[in-house]
C-alpha cells in the first residue's frame, strides 16, 4: 500500500470510531427512514390524482408542519 491510502484507511478508521460513540448515525437513518416514508406517501397521492398540483400543495403543508 501507498502512503496516501494508508492515511486515509487511518483517517477512515478514527471517524468509525468517533461515529460509533455518537448519536450522529442514529440521526442520520432517521433522516432517511423519514425521507423515504414522506416520498412513498407523496408518490401515492401523485398516483392516484394523476397530478402534480395535490402533491405540491401537500408537500408544502407538511413542510409547514414538520419544522
Amino acid at each position: 500500500m501507498r502512503m496516501e491510502q494508508v492515511s486515509s484507511l487511518i483517517k477512515i478508521v478514527i471517524g468509525l470510531v468517533i461515529l460509533q460513540n455518537s448519536k450522529i448515525p442514529f440521526a442520520i437513518l432517521m433522516k432517511v427512514v423519514t425521507g423515504l416514508i414522506f416520498g412513498i406517501v407523496l408518490g401515492v397521492v401523485r398516483y392516484k390524482t394523476k397530478n402534480c398540483y395535490s402533491t405540491t400543495i401537500l408537500h408544502s403543508v407538511m413542510n409547514i408542519f414538520g419544522r
